[in-house]
């Protein structure tokens, strides 16, 4: 689906497969491309059928890849989505990664989706890749292993981390190679980024299901703006019967045990009692730890947990050269053209203490010469 997406919105299917070729070697494998109706939409399918068993194992799909053709900058990409699934193959199924034999993975029309898709990609000038939470199917799904529960436990296992939803579809809706390839290339899961939409690709599944179409829909264009999108989890707790002063310790422990950022906002609790909402802004990775850290240093005995997602703008750096030592400057994209900057707080206090003059003298004079680092950077 994934690549008749890409063709699609507009590659030359001859011009990607035989770019693929160049990779997998002659007479490997078969393709052909049909134009095929899911309820009210068109779109197109990729059929791949292999010509041989070239490829079995997570080893010698590593070891071909690593010795091909491809760019460096696509080997990585490559690499990183079968290393993906060998660590859920290996973790299901209590084996080493370098004894992980693919099975229907490994098989060569699979070797050629990924490959496919990361040319196509590249084709298509994609440079940052956004996709919707993922929608998983019930019911058992028939495989090499005999039958296994839907989702499949290796999808599971790659999508850690990644929003998911349910539906009442008593069949397998994302697969694991479809599953380790969004995981590997996305930069974030959410709504559509701010984008001017230039080019539309629908991508049609084997299932001839159309409520709703077995269509999957690719979006290309020009982000308004070049902003980082993150998938975060934010946690709360209520905290009306804890002494204040121990918050200052608290925001440093969270803080070194990695979390992004701290807030507190004064509340009134049950009884009109005040009190404070903690908040605490982390990746998924660092949960435990966190709620580990707050249940240790403050009175609270449980939280709420919530994803989010984070966009965030550009971000670089200048060093300024002022009368009082140097300053770093913090430099934001708001979009292309137009940027705005600020100096490093931190260093104007350090400066002000060094020159025993006001943190505002510091910081007026750092803004009045923005202008000219905002020129320099442009």
């Amino acid at each position: 689906m994934l690549l008749g997406a890409v063709v699609d919105a507009g590659v030359e299917a001859s011009e990607l497969f035989a770019r693929v070729e160049e990779v997998t070697g002659p007479e490997v494998f078969d393709w052909r491309v049909t134009r095929e109706k899911r309820g009210y939409l068109w779109g197109t399918r990729v059929i791949v059928e292999a010509r041989s068993r070239a490829f079995r194992s997570y080893g010698h799909i590593r070891e071909f890849v690593e010795k091909s053709l491809l760019e460096e900058k696509h080997k990585r990409v490559v690499l990183a989505v079968f290393e993906k699934l060998a660590a859920a193959e290996a973790k299901i199924h209590n084996l080493n990664i370098e004894d992980v034999h693919f099975h229907e993975l490994g098989s060569v029309d699979t070797v050629v989706d990924v490959i496919g898709t990361v040319l196509g990609m590249d084709l298509l000038g994609i440079t940052s890749l956004y996709a919707s939470p993922l929608p998983m199917g019930r019911g058992f799904i028939s495989s090499h292993h005999g039958l296994l529960p839907g989702p499949a436990p290796a999808t599971l296992e790659v999508l850690k981390g990644v929003p998911v939803y349910g539906t009442v579809k008593e069949r397998e809706l994302v697969t694991p190679t479809g599953a380790s390839l969004l995981a590997v290339l996305c930069r974030g899961f959410g709504e559509i980024p701010p984008m001017r939409i230039d080019r539309i690709g629908y991508g049609v599944g084997t299932h001839e299901d159309d409520h709703p179409p077995n269509l999957l829909r690719l979006l290309v264009g020009i982000e308004t703006a070049e902003r980082l999108c993150e998938t975060l989890v934010v946690g709360e707790t209520n905290i009306d019967d804890m002494n204040p002063e121990f918050f200052s310790h608290l925001y440093e422990q969270l803080f070194t045990e990695g979390a992004q950022d701290v807030w507190i906002v004064p509340s009134y609790m049950k009884k009109n009692r005040p009190g404070w909402v903690l908040s605490v802004l982390c990746s998924e990775a660092l949960l435990e730890r966190i709620q580990s850290v707050i249940f240790r240093e403050t009175t609270s005995s449980g939280m709420r947990w919530q994803s989010v997602r984070r966009f965030s703008l550009k971000r670089d750096s200048s060093v300024l050269e002022t009368p009082y030592g140097s300053l770093r400057i913090k430099v934001f994209e708001v979009m292309p053209g137009l940027k705005k900057a600020y100096p490093e707080y931190a260093d104007c206090v350090d400066l002000a203490s060094r020159a025993g003059v006001s943190v505002r003298e510091i910081y007026e004079y750092a803004m009045s010469q923005v202008q000219g680092v905002l020129e320099e950077d442009l």
